[in-house]
């Protein structure tokens, strides 16, 4: 990710960021999403409160933006990962019958 990083971007200061420092940024947004993903699903209250309004927050999208940058993207791309089935679950039979 830290080549990629480095060969794409403009900007200086991510230009100079090592791999540590990168796996660190990304442990700390994927800590954020989820615990921002875990709110929006169990939380009943997670309305706009007049702080969020006072903040220009108006909508619950923006709110859980505020909460965790960009995660409408990595919800968006955490959504479309196909499913995966736990071996225990997984018919092992083959489709030409019993192997003998």
């Amino acid at each position: 990710m830290a080549n990629y990083v480095h060969g794409k971007t403009t900007r200086r200061e991510l230009q100079r960021l090592t791999g540590d420092q990168m796996q660190s940024r990304w442990r700390t947004n994927i800590k954020k999403f989820w615990g921002t993903l875990y709110d929006s699903i169990h939380r009943a209250g997670l309305g706009l409160t007049k702080r969020d309004v006072a903040n220009g927050i108006t909508s619950i999208e923006q709110k859980l933006e505020a909460r965790c940058p960009e995660f409408l993207r990595i919800k968006v791309l955490f959504s479309e990962m196909s499913n995966i089935k736990p071996a225990g679950t997984v018919d092992l039979v083959s489709p030409l019958g019993p192997l003998s």
